[in-house]
């Protein structure tokens, strides 16, 4: 039925998501959820997904949420899942670069203190490394918790 899914639009919607697994499977399971988390008021679902399965969010990161040379450059942006948002982006400007990074280290942080409230172990993957360190280090502490 997943395979099939038609979306109703491009914007992300993570408690939808979350919200079908849970109609769909009847039996306990293990959910991967990959994403970059920059969605709202999908906590509650996550929550109580929680209580049937196992979730393991691995949350997606780009080095330029983290970090971008000034260039003299100014970008207007198209936000994909909303065609009709768009922006204009100064990256020749500090205060610019800087409440851009500060936006998403602080987005970064509320998604990971979220896992962490509800008990979720995650995995953080970022699109300029190997994805097998992560995943092998997160199935190894795992395995190392719970054979004790």
């Amino acid at each position: 039925e997943l395979v099939a899914y038609k979306p109703k639009s491009k914007k992300t919607n993570i408690a939808h998501a979350i919200d079908e697994i849970n109609k769909l499977l009847k039996r306990r399971s293990i959910i991967i959820l990959i994403s970059d988390f920059m969605d709202d008021n999908y906590q509650k679902s996550l929550k109580l997904a929680k209580i049937k399965h196992d979730i393991i969010p691995v949350l997606i990161s780009d080095k330029m949420e983290k970090k971008i040379e000034p260039l003299n450059v100014l970008v207007q942006t198209e936000n994909l899942e909303d065609e009709s948002a768009t922006f204009l982006a100064d990256y020749s400007s500090p205060a610019f670069l800087k409440d851009y990074f500060n936006q998403n280290a602080k987005r970064r942080e509320q998604t990971e203190k979220t896992f962490s409230k509800s008990g979720i172990d995650f995995i953080k993957i970022s699109t300029e490394e190997e994805i097998y360190k992560p995943v092998m280090k997160f199935f190894k502490r795992r395995e190392h918790i719970r054979a004790r």
